[in-house]
């Protein structure tokens, strides 16, 4: 755990040395989706955001899911939308090491977005990182660490990010179900504490709460400028690691031989120490 925090702490402090200090920078933005991992808190994927500048040997995921898996009722507060999570900038070497270890594939796609758009949104990332600034109130239908990355990459656009609408709009009920089917008691936990607000048939945009929706949302999605000029929001798509079904069933066969699932990834602040 302390080599967690670690690298934790190295990145925190490289965003810090670049308050005020992203002019001039060549940065290749990117949103990354990570595939379910099978513990509780992983079964719907997750979203960081990639900042490179290979020139300024720079390379971060700012990641709004960390938290600390050790507080008391976490998974209850989590499904309630109690929980304080916060966003950390994370080197992206160990980022993509934790999720390789859990068998997870990571997605890139790489924003198309002009050099003072990916300026900005650094900027608007160093800013978020501030310790007054970095705590926000997590609500796992609605503003979690998926939600808040789109919301950063649309304002840092010159324009408007418009997204193809769906032929079919599901219930969080149905999208939900979808990543527990082989999980039967999370499934019924799930049900049972959210509720009537499962069966809410979900606009476009209050679809994108889960990872692997909003990667396929961006996939088509288009910006249009003031002057009605459009271009793709995303340039380029690479699959930075492929599944491995065989290391998450080891780790799921691991996790079940003990009464308390302690996370193996995904936690970035399980060593921080509890406020």
């Amino acid at each position: 755990m302390r080599r967690t925090l670690y690298f934790v702490l190295i990145g925190l402090s490289v965003c810090l040395g670049m308050r005020g200090q992203t002019e001039g920078y060549g940065i290749v933005a990117s949103l990354l989706t990570c595939s379910p991992g099978t513990e509780v808190y992983s079964l719907y994927g997750h979203t960081g955001l990639r900042m490179k500048d290979t020139r300024k040997n720079v390379d971060l995921v700012f990641n709004y899911g960390v938290f600390d898996f050790r507080r008391p009722h976490f998974i209850w507060h989590f499904m309630l939308g109690e929980c304080d999570y916060e966003v950390y900038p994370i080197p992206a070497d160990i980022f993509m090491q934790e999720y390789e270890k859990r068998g997870s594939s990571v997605t890139e796609q790489r924003l198309n977005l002009t050099s003072e758009e990916a300026e900005r949104l650094m900027g608007q990332l160093v800013v978020n990182c501030q310790p007054e600034n970095r705590v926000y109130r997590y609500n796992f239908l609605t503003n979690n660490c998926t939600t808040k990355a789109r919301d950063q990459i649309e304002q840092a656009v010159d324009g408007t990010v418009v997204y193809d609408e769906a032929e079919e709009h599901p219930t969080y009920r149905t999208l939900l179900h979808r990543y527990t089917e082989a999980y039967p008691w999370e499934e019924a936990g799930c049900d049972l504490l959210l509720g009537a607000a499962c069966d809410t048939v979900l606009s476009d945009r209050a679809a994108q709460f889960l990872p692997e929706q909003l990667m396929a949302y961006f996939g088509q999605a288009q910006i249009f400028d003031s002057l009605n000029n459009r271009r793709p929001l995303v340039a380029e798509t690479v699959t930075l690691i492929r599944e491995n079904k065989a290391k998450q069933a080891a780790l799921a066969a691991e996790a079940s031989k003990s009464a308390v699932q302690i996370p193996v990834v995904g936690s970035w602040a399980s060593s921080l120490p509890t406020p």
